[in-house]
């Protein structure tokens, strides 16, 4: 089961990070990846998704290091 997840959240990962269009990314790995998005249900993955939607959520979170 966590290896479905690993795959999952990678596909969803270079999508967000647009890393499947970097030319480096395969022709498999690139076509995962847009299944993935498809079956999400969502059309983005750098939006956050309504913190009310139960079926599947996305956070787009920007960490905050120490200092000033």
């Amino acid at each position: 089961m966590l290896q479905l997840l690993d795959v999952t959240l990678g596909a969803l990962a270079s999508i967000r990070n647009e890393r499947h269009l970097d030319g480096k990314t395969g022709e498999v790995k690139r076509e995962l990846a847009q299944y993935a998005l498809s079956k999400s249900g969502l059309r983005r993955l750098d939006v956050s998704t309504a913190i009310m939607k139960k079926d599947f959520n996305v956070w787009n979170v920007v960490p905050k290091f120490g200092g000033s």
